[in-house]
Order: structure tokens, then sequence, then C-alpha cells
């Protein structure tokens, strides 16, 4: 916070070409300049430095901020301000560029709600002095709050009243406590779904009651099927079905592991009729060789020569003894006479064969080993054909033996039967075909008090059970919730019920407050200050009654004759210019007057145009009161050159403590730009000053 300006340097600002530097460090500081010399620019550049911004020059949106800069400048060099001051925490600065981009920093030292009060009530433009009292009854973008009232609020202090009544202006309304309450929120957004899931479950309620009362009605006709009484309770009922419902699932499961033996066995026996089949009617069986019985001969042949080799040599010893007994011609092992052949005797005939049986023994071991050579093979392959011939028809027996029995065994042909395998095969395949048909056709049959019935009926009263007991738990729920949000209710409505009694209350403060101050500080000061600047008036103007403040008033001060109880809500409607450039002026004057300043600096430009001789001896004394007792420190631009030098001497130092700097604004002859010329005043004493 400003408390005492030190130094403001210039550099490319608006006509201040090349760098200036300006000193402040003095109670009072008076400047003047002619009309276009460049005292309205320091007024300016003042400002920008505080606020980084010209609020009556931003009107201009096309032009502004370009007009800021000298236009005769260098482009490359840039266009800034630096101020140095005093606040609270001792000597501090501010710089700002117009353009940051030509290498200069902009760092703002002051906050911006310091910025916005200098603006607002340090700094009061020429151009602006003549709008003053419309501009403090008008709303800004950036408040709706007017800034008379606003000033007011802080001249009284009300700002905590104000913020409280304003806070808690929304509990007049319950939307508009939904709004700012986070928890009134959550309460009416709890209480609109909870009011959707009661909908939900009360129509969740009402089908499940439905379904009970048909699956009731169902019950009690099934109870009556198991021998119950009809008034039998509903657990009883649903009791002694189930017992049933479990007898008659014991009994189908018996059934049905009958029914599945059954099967199981058609299947054997159709696999066993397959397999007979495939036998049955396999290709007819090759013919039997017709050399292959000769080949047994040969074999046996071959055989019994084998035999006779083996055994000769015991021959040919047999033959050896017999002949050693051998009596005339008659043989000894059969009893004939060998004479009768007539080929000489049995001795001779005997000895021939043992010589002959001795001599070709060793051919006849060869011939017969040659012979067991080529017809082995021979032999061997007879062998297989025929036990392959043999083979298939064993087996074609067994089947046509196996498929009787099979017959035989299902009932369809007894032993007596002669029919051929093929029409026994189809007779059993029909059989089989019907028995599977009729095993296929076999449903468990089910009656009124059957599973038909029985398990829909006691399945729904189950799920029935289930639901109702998650209903019942949801409605628990929903209880609960209901109760929350009834303590959260009970809970805000207190909240909003006291809310509405401190506003009320701080409402009443606060209009106390403003009568108080309108009554007679403000009020009596503003008129006052207006009847010495403008004695002769005959209208004085007033800030309205507070009260009135609440209505759909237009403006928010009166001009009032003296004795007269009628009044104008327009100041314009009855002072002239000259006047109501004085109201403004004095207004602004009373609320620096009334209230405890946050800054002591007051910049002034041409604060007395348009008034006579006899309001500039008011207006010098007005100042001298607010810089030596008030303690203010004053930047006081006029363009009136007798009134700068009376100013000087009427506002110059008294005592030692004392200081006033005077400022001389000209222009420079190319006109280009305009030169400072500064000139400081301090106390000496017995110097005579005027207004001691």
């Amino acid at each position: 916070m400003i408390q005492r300006l030190l130094e403001l340097e210039l550099n490319n600002f608006r006509l201040f070409r090349g760098r200036h530097t300006i000193p402040l460090d003095a109670d009072i500081v008076l400047v003047h300049g002619a009309n276009g010399s460049g005292k309205s620019s320091l007024v300016s550049a003042l400002e920008f430095a505080v606020t980084g911004h010209v609020e009556d020059l931003a009107r201009f949106e096309k032009d502004y901020p370009r007009c800021l800069r000298n236009v005769y400048a260098d482009p490359s060099k840039p266009t800034t301000t630096r101020l140095r001051y005093i606040d609270d925490n001792g000597t501090a600065e501010q710089l700002l560029a117009l353009k940051p981009e030509n290498g200069e920093i902009s760092t703002f030292t002051i906050l911006p709600e310091d910025q916005e009060y200098f603006r607002d009530r340090c700094c009061l433009p020429q151009n602006r002095l003549s709008r003053l009292v419309n501009d403090y009854q008008k709303s800004s973008p950036k408040s709706d709050e007017i800034p008379l009232v606003r000033f007011l609020s802080e001249v009284l202090g009300r700002n905590q009243l104000d913020n409280l009544e304003q806070g808690l202006g929304v509990a007049g309304d319950i939307r508009n406590v939904r709004k700012a309450c986070e928890e009134s929120r959550w309460v009416v957004d709890a209480g609109k779904r909870l009011e959707q899931d009661k909908k939900r479950w009360q129509g969740d309620w009402e089908k499940l009651t439905a379904r009970e009362r048909k699956n009731n009605e169902v019950l009690q006709e099934l109870a009556v099927g198991v021998a119950l009484d009809s008034g039998a309770q509903k657990e009883d009922i649903v009791s002694t079905l189930r017992q049933t419902r479990e007898a008659i699932r014991s009994k189908q499961q018996a059934k049905q592991r009958q029914l599945d033996s059954q099967k199981q066995s058609l299947a054997r026996r159709e696999g066993r009729l397959a397999s007979l089949k495939e036998i049955l009617t396999a290709p007819q069986l090759p013919q039997v060789p017709s050399n292959l019985g000769s080949d047994r001969k040969s074999r046996q042949f071959d055989d019994e020569a084998a035999l006779g080799v083996a055994g000769g040599s015991d021959l040919v010893e047999v033959l050896r003894l017999v002949r050693k007994h051998l009596e005339g011609d008659d043989c000894p092992v059969c009893g004939r006479d060998f004479g009768e052949l007539n080929q000489g005797s049995l001795a001779q005939r005997v000895d021939a064969e043992i010589e002959r049986m001795a001599t070709t023994r060793p051919s006849v071991t060869s011939a017969v080993d040659m012979l067991a050579g080529e017809n082995v093979e021979t032999l061997d392959a007879s062998s297989r054909t025929l036990e392959e011939t043999e083979r298939p028809g064993e087996q074609r027996f067994e089947a046509e033996r196996a498929l009787r029995d099979l017959a035989e065994k299902v009932g369809i042909e007894s032993r007596q039967d002669t029919g051929t395998p093929a029409e026994l095969m189809a007779r059993l395949e029909t059989h089989f075909v019907a028995i599977r048909s009729r095993l296929e056709g076999q449903k468990l049959q089910r009656s009124a008090n059957d599973l038909g019935q029985l398990d829909p009926a006691l399945y729904e009263a189950e799920a029935i059970a289930r639901e109702r007991s998650n209903l019942d738990r949801t409605r628990t729920e929903l209880e609960q919730r209901q109760n929350e949000i009834d303590r959260a209710t009970a809970g805000i409505g207190k909240v909003v019920k006291t809310a509405k009694s401190i506003r009320k209350i701080a409402g009443e403060i606060r209009q106390d407050l403003l009568r108080q101050v309108f009554a007679q500080p403000l009020n009596d000061l503003w008129r006052n200050l207006f009847r010495r600047l403008a004695p002769g008036e005959t209208f004085a103007p007033e800030l309205a009654d507070p009260a009135s403040w609440l209505g759909k008033r237009r403006s928010w001060t009166r001009a009032k004759a003296s004795g007269i109880d009628d009044d104008f809500e327009h100041l314009g409607s009855v002072l002239s210019s000259g006047n109501l450039n004085t109201a403004g002026l004095t207004l602004y004057l009373a609320l620096n007057l009334i209230e405890k300043p946050k800054m002591n600096c007051l910049v002034l430009d041409d604060p007395v145009q348009n008034m006579d001789d006899l309001h500039l001896v008011q207006v010098a004394s007005l100042l001298r009161s607010l810089a030596h007792d008030a303690g203010r420190q004053l930047f006081v631009a006029v363009h009136e050159r007798s009134l700068f030098d009376f100013l000087c001497l009427e506002l110059g130092p008294t005592h030692k403590d004392s200081s006033l700097m005077a400022i001389e604004v000209t222009r420079e002859a190319d006109g280009q730009s305009s030169r400072v010329t500064c000139t400081p005043h301090d106390w000496e004493p017995g110097k005579l000053a005027f207004g001691s």
C-alpha cells in the first residue's frame, strides 16, 4: 500500500519523448501547464505507473494502448514508467513497460486490489470530474454493486456485514441453497434417487405379489392331489409337495436306470448281430484244389519211403534170420506155397531179395531225400491252402450256431426251426428295431401330481421366497436412506433458519450504520463542503435515505432546497455545470475525509475548473486542510498560471516538516516533446505565508 510517492521516471510516454525524471517527495506537488502542454499526460503517466492502465484512455479501444507511446520516439526504444514509493515495508519501486517484447520487464509490486483502490479513490482525472456523480451510481461489468455503495461499505467498515448478508442471501430461497451448499445438493440428489428407487421397489413388490398369488393357487390345487387339507398352511403344503417331488424323482430315477440297462442290453445284441452278419454275408469260400489229395498221398508215400530207408538195415537182418528157418517153399508169414509162382524156390527168392536190398540201399536213400526236398514246398503250400479253406467254413458254422442261439435267446426261434441264416438275421433286425422303437418311445408319465406341474410350482415358490427376501433387504436399505436424508434435511433446515436470522440481524445493523452515517457525518460533510465552495447555490446535494436503497431507485443521490421538502433525484436537473463539478469534487473529498485512507496520496487533475475566485479560495483552504490536517500527500494539476502561483503561496510550507514541489510542464519548440521544470519550496523561518 502506497504511503508516499517519491519519484516518477518516464521514457517515451505520450508527450514526454526520451527519459524524464520527476521528483514527487513532497507533501504537496503542484503541477502547472497550459492546455496541451502535457499536464494531463503527466497525470496519466502516474496512473499507468501505479495500475498499468489508463482508464479514461482505454475507452478508445482502437487507439489504446498505442496512444500511450510518443509518436516521435524511436520505435525500437520501449515506453516505460518507473515509480519509486514508500509502502508499509519501506521503499519500493514498480517498473512497467508498454511492450515487454522490447526487452523491458514489467514488474508489478502493487497488488491488484491496491491498484483498483488507487484508480477509484486516489486519482481524479480532469475529464472524469464532470461525470463523477453519475459514475458513482453506475454498476460496472466487474461488480453489480455501484461504486458509491462499495465506498460507503468500506468507509463504514461494513465489509464483513455486507459479505455476511450477501453470503447468507441464498438462505432466502431453497433453490439457491441447493446451488450454494454441496450438502444440500447431495440431499436433493439423494432424495430424487431415493424416490426413483422407491417407485422401482414398489413396482417390483406388486409384480412379486401377483406372482405369489398365482403360485399359491397352483399349490392349493396340487395340495388336493396329495391329500392335504385345502386350509393347510403354505409352509406345510410346500414341505409336503417337496417330499412328494423327491419320491417321484426317486421312482423316475429307478425307471430311468432300468430303461438305460435295457438299452445297453439291446445295443450289445445289435452289435453281436452285426458281427455275425458280417461273417455270414462274406463272399463264398474258395474250392479245394483237385491235386490236394494226391499231394497228401505223395506226402504219405514219401513219409513211408523215408521210414523204409530209415529202417532198411533192420529189414535185411530180419530176412537173414527168417532165411535160416525156411523149410520148403511155404511162406512162414502167410503160409502160401511160393512154388506155385514158378519163380524158383522160396529160399532163393529171399536170398535174392536180401542181396538186392543190400546193394540198392544207398541209392534208395538218396532218392528218398531228393523226393522229400522237391515235395516239401508243395506240401506246405497245399497244407496252408487246406487250412485256410477249412477255417472260414468253421467260422461260418460257428456263426450260424451263434445266430440260432441269439434267436432262441430273444424268443423268435426254437431249436426245431429250420430257417436260413439270412431269414433269421432279417427277423432279428426287425425284432431289434421294434424293441428300440419301444424303448425310445417310453417316457416317464406325469400326472397332475407329477413333476410336470409340481416342479415349476415349487421352483416358482422358492424363487418368490428369494426375491421377497431381497426386496425386504432393499426396503430396509431404503428406510435407512430415508432416515439419513430426513436427518440431513432437518439439519439443513436448522442451518437455513439460523442463516436467515443472522442475515436479518446483519441487514438491520447495516441499515443502522448507514442511517447513522447518512444522518450526520457523510451527508453533513458533503453538504457543508458543497455550500462552502458554492455558497450561493439554492440546492444542495445529499445521499438518499439508505432505507430506499432496497427499492427500485434510479439514483442514489438527490438535490434538495433548503426549507423545502421536495427533492430531485438527478443533480444535473437543478445544478449548473460548474456546480455539478463542484458536487462531484466535494463528494470525492468527503469520501476521502470520512474514511481512514489505505493510501495517503491524492491525485487531482484541474479540480477547480469553471470556478470563480471565491470558490478558488475555499478550494485552497480545503486542500491545505487535507494536506496539513488529514496528512494526505497531494498531487494537484492546474492550467491557470495565476492559480498556480496563488496555490504555491497558499499551500506553501508553514513549518519545517512541510514541503511543496512546484512542477511546470511546457512544450518544446519542435512540438515533439514536453519539458519538465521542478522547483522545491522548503520552509524558511520568518517567511510570510498566506493562509497561515
